[in-house]
């Protein structure tokens, strides 16, 4: 496949029911993560866009990168025979599909959905924007407008505010450079990276794998994040051995390792630069119980640590 630029947008959607007697209802707060994937054969003769949303970001840009595989290794996706449901179970299998009880995706092409799953329902309007953008040609700030007029047309006023922050942007040049930058929260702040791979002297580095790495980054530090709010909330006694989220913080430590293996291991294979620096897991555990260190004194049941 030739170059390949993609990135991730964290969203968050309010909307608002305007038709109710004048008189607004609460409103919905609506929350994704968006991948758009333009996928070509080396010729340009065959283009493919998709878009893939999810409950969270590693999730997300697992998907993009099992879209991408199947793209690279057999080929054009559409007009085939395909079964998005194996690749689905495939990316989720194990920790995120056991623990992640919020968890849902969406994959759309040409802005129809091709298949969506999860122990929830994505939210309908997404369904509507990709439409909106698809028939916008592509442009997506627009796109949240015109599905206002959608929905007034369907006899539902509705306002939509759109909240929208770039959480990565990758970029891979074929036997050059790949470079991605990511921004993830932390346990009091944002925590900016990136990392850049060389190969020019290799050019066995697939795209997807790229992909994969980026999402392996950001699933550990959530995964830390989780770790290090639990142990501490046992630590002081807010939590029994037997409760839910112990049995989910042991199951996030192994698939932390997991997730560390695979790190060090595309460190290893291939000549990796990140600035300003590697996130260390076991240092954003520590951070993670300071936080909720601090967090306690004020009130232990009001935190999240699941993030998206």
């Amino acid at each position: 496949m030739p170059k390949f630029h993609t990135s991730l947008q964290r969203e968050k959607f309010k909307i608002t029911d305007l038709s109710r007697n004048g008189k607004n209802s609460p409103p919905v707060m609506a929350f994704s993560n968006r991948m758009p994937i333009l996928l070509q054969t080396k010729s340009g003769a065959v283009r493919e866009d998709y878009v893939v949303r999810a409950h969270n970001m590693h999730t997300c840009i697992k998907l993009a990168a099992y879209i991408v595989k199947e793209f690279e290794t057999k080929g054009p996706i559409s007009g085939r025979s395909f079964n998005w449901s194996d690749l689905y179970e495939e990316v989720v299998k194990g920790y995120e599909k056991k623990w992640n009880k919020d968890l849902w995706v969406a994959i759309y092409h040409d802005g129809e959905v091709l298949f969506k799953g999860g122990s929830v329902e994505s939210y309908p309007m997404l369904d509507i924007i990709e439409q909106c953008d698809f028939r916008n040609k592509k442009d997506y700030d627009n796109s949240v407008e015109l599905a206002k007029k959608a929905y007034k047309k369907a006899g539902k006023n509705v306002d939509i505010e759109h909240e929208v922050n770039v959480a990565m942007v990758f970029d891979l040049k074929p036997k050059k450079t790949v470079r991605c930058g990511m921004v993830a929260r932390g346990s009091s702040k944002r925590r900016t990276f990136s990392y850049m791979v060389d190969i020019k002297n290799n050019d066995k580095l697939d795209t997807y794998k790229s992909l994969l790495m980026s999402a392996a980054l950001l699933e550990g530090i959530q995964l830390a994040f989780l770790i290090g709010v639990t142990k501490k909330r046992e630590k002081e006694g807010l939590l029994s051995k037997i409760s839910p989220e112990i049995k989910k913080s042991k199951a996030a430590s192994e698939k932390l390792g997991r997730v560390t293996a695979h790190v060090r291991g595309f460190n290893k294979d291939y000549d990796v630069k990140y600035r300003p620096e590697q996130p260390d897991f076991s240092s954003l555990v520590d951070e993670a119980m300071e936080f909720m260190g601090a967090i306690i004194e004020m009130d232990a049941e009001n935190v999240s640590i699941d993030g998206v």
